[in-house]
């Protein structure tokens, strides 16, 4: 597994712990080599490889939990479905509590 992945799970784990929904520009630091914008395939493909493991293993997805910047996107942001991020924040909270047990 590479260090950047072990890193992008990590922190997933502890963002949805927290009940955060992080965006992909907050992964930038943890990732090498550094850029100051963007996003390298690689790493798209180690979030890949991180959905494709939770889901062999029959959890959720915690890739899910990234948010992505601008309404032209059409993805839901925190602030427009409050009441669906709560459900969705502690049904992330309830699953990584138990894959830590």
């Amino acid at each position: 597994m590479s260090e950047n992945r072990k890193r992008l799970r990590a922190e997933l784990f502890n963002r949805a712990v927290k009940g955060e929904f992080p965006y992909y520009s907050d992964m930038l630091p943890l990732l090498k080599p550094r850029i100051e914008s963007g996003w390298r395939p690689e790493w798209s493909e180690d979030l890949n490889q991180i959905a494709m493991e939770e889901r062999s293993h029959g959890y959720q997805d915690i890739t899910f939990i990234f948010i992505l910047r601008g309404k032209e996107t059409g993805l839901p942001s925190q602030s427009i479905l409050e009441k669906r991020t709560r459900r969705i924040k502690s049904k992330w909270k309830s699953c990584v509590r138990a894959r830590m047990i």
